[in-house]
């Protein structure tokens, strides 16, 4: 996706995360995660991965995620993971309106509520007093709850499993995300 300003300049600020993806302890891949603030309120989130694991054959997946929000919500989005280089799963949002026209891998849907929270952010901002966060992947509301201080658990309806978010100072530190044969585990990069 490309955005374009035309007609005058503009000032961004742009912050990067990067971590470690681990699974059965070892360093399988990688997440970077980056957040743009426009001078015209406007908010680009891009988020890329790689991740090899060697579980039941070798697996290569890929993750490509970019969000925009303007005036804090959210705009569209595109999400595209692949699978040994191959297409494996791609959505896309938009806000036409006041409604989100959301494409899952050919099934199509419509949200009529503003979108305010979704996976996008959780890397850059603690879900403090959120009930949801919307996952741009899956095109739906995913519920929050706060555990303690700066740890949540976010239901993952995909797989029925709780994931587990750890934040500093704000930041995600650290996640823990459950499947049925397997967890993962994301570690900020010091």
């Amino acid at each position: 996706m490309a955005i374009f300003f035309l007609g005058h300049s503009t000032e961004a600020q742009t912050d990067t995360l990067s971590y470690g993806l681990q699974f059965r302890g070892d360093r399988v891949g990688s997440l970077t995660a980056t957040r743009t603030e426009t001078s015209e309120n406007t908010i680009l989130y891009d988020e890329e991965s790689k991740t090899i694991i060697h579980f039941l054959g070798k697996t290569t997946i890929k993750t490509s995620l970019q969000v925009v929000y303007k005036n804090g919500i959210l705009q569209n989005s595109q999400y595209r993971v692949t699978k040994n280089g191959s297409p494996y799963k791609k959505t896309t949002i938009d806000r036409v309106g006041e409604k989100y026209h959301i494409d899952y891998d050919g099934d199509k849907s419509i949200i009529s509520a503003p979108i305010y929270y979704s996976a996008a952010r959780l890397y850059f901002e603690q879900p403090d007093n959120m009930k949801t966060v919307f996952a741009e992947l899956e095109g739906v509301d995913h519920n929050v709850h706060k555990i303690k201080k700066n740890v949540y658990e976010i239901d993952d309806s995909e797989n029925g499993k709780m994931n587990t978010y750890i934040y500093t100072n704000g930041i995600l530190h650290e996640g823990v995300f459950k499947h049925t044969l397997y967890s993962f585990k994301l570690l900020r990069n010091k």
